[in-house]
């Protein structure tokens, strides 16, 4: 089942339940759901900061998340069609791309998807 405003089921969850989630649940899923049918172009914009704003932590971002925030971005690139990284993104972390794991891949290619998102890197130019 999914949902057309996540925030109709995140709503019900409480933020100790989220907080001390080790994995994503078929709740978290659920939350994260495209809405059926998708009859539009769906955009999502996921990204960590510290309290103070900052969105890089000795020049990456990956060291101010948790692991529940990677998870939930790899669910996010599980479900998404392409994956837009900044330029100094792809710099500064060396980034190769959205890795899906077999399961993933296989969820994927279930929901009609390609197996591997597409990345697309947004430049200044």
């Amino acid at each position: 089942m999914s949902c057309a405003n996540p925030n109709d089921v995140v709503s019900s969850m409480t933020v100790q339940a989220i907080g001390n989630a080790t994995q994503l649940t078929d709740q978290l899923r659920q939350a994260y759901a495209y809405p059926e049918p998708l009859e539009r172009p769906w955009l999502r914009l996921n990204f960590v900061t510290s309290i103070d704003g900052a969105v890089t932590m000795d020049g990456t971002s990956g060291g101010l998340g948790t692991d529940l925030d990677h998870r939930v971005f790899a669910l996010l690139r599980e479900l998404a069609d392409v994956v837009l990284v900044g330029a100094g993104t792809v710099r500064a972390e060396n980034y190769g791309g959205a890795r899906p794991d077999a399961a993933q891949r296989a969820r994927r290619t279930a929901r009609g998807q390609a197996p591997v998102p597409v990345v697309a890197v947004v430049t200044a130019r």
